[in-house]
């Protein structure tokens, strides 16, 4: 389910996460590179530790880098 851009500020953001605690389907969210850690944070806050994420640099382009991410490492 394509969710694009999260809120930038962290209450807004943690709220908008909030609201797709049960939503089952993989989730595609974009995220500025000075964020990322952040927002995983918080989406294991929302998601639980459980839940498989993976980060992908340049998506569709020449240098496309994909990470596989557990949640107890970020």
């Amino acid at each position: 389910m394509f969710r694009g851009f999260l809120p930038a500020r962290g209450a807004a953001r943690r709220q908008r996460l909030k609201s797709l605690e049960r939503e089952s389907r993989t989730l595609v969210i974009y995220e500025s590179p000075h964020r990322v850690r952040e927002t995983l944070e918080d989406c294991v806050a929302a998601f639980g530790e459980a839940r498989a994420a993976t980060v992908v640099r340049e998506a569709t382009k020449l240098h496309e880098t994909t990470y596989a991410v557990r949640c107890s490492s970020y």
